[in-house]
């Protein structure tokens, strides 16, 4: 991280630094930054303070969630409406996230995985099949490659990219 600092300085690179509360507008579109928040920063374990984003148009919400764990999901879905049709599951659907109260808060039509060869056993059977219990279409970037989601008409439209 502090070569990365190194590099923004001697590049000249303007950078902006978020948290929960700030929103980026462009056009019709928002970035809302759901996490983290001042104490997330602070805690330990750093997937914990991994950026949230809610992404929302006039007929799309979808949410970024990084790499937080079941401790933030639930801080977040106490205080926050993460209903979205397009959830990035956090963590690579590790055991520690996708819990059974976040993808219900959520309840998102399709789900995407960022994940790769692993031997974390990612993603894990329990959290395909919360994804799967929520109505969720799941899309796995070691399966189906790159993953394109737009709207059209109102409608949802998903691609699979190899």
């Amino acid at each position: 991280y502090e070569e990365l600092e190194r590099e923004i300085a001697r590049r000249g690179v303007v950078y902006v630094q978020v948290r929960a509360g700030d929103a980026i507008t462009y056009g019709n579109s928002t970035f809302a930054i759901v996490s983290p928040d001042k104490q997330d920063i602070a805690d330990k374990e750093l997937n914990e303070s991994s950026l949230v984003v809610l992404f929302k148009t006039e007929k799309l919400r979808a949410l970024y969630t990084g790499d937080i764990g079941a401790k933030t999901e639930k801080k977040l879905a106490a205080r926050t409406d993460l209903s979205a049709q397009v959830l990035k599951v956090p963590h690579h659907g590790s055991k520690f996230s996708s819990s059974q109260a976040f993808v219900s808060a959520v309840h998102p039509q399709a789900a995407v995985i960022g994940v790769g060869k692993n031997s974390y056993g990612h993603p894990t059977a329990q959290t395909l099949e919360r994804l799967a219990g929520a109505g969720a279409e799941v899309f796995r970037t070691d399966r189906d490659g790159t993953v394109k989601i737009t709207v059209k008409d109102e409608n949802l439209l998903m691609f699979k990219q190899k």
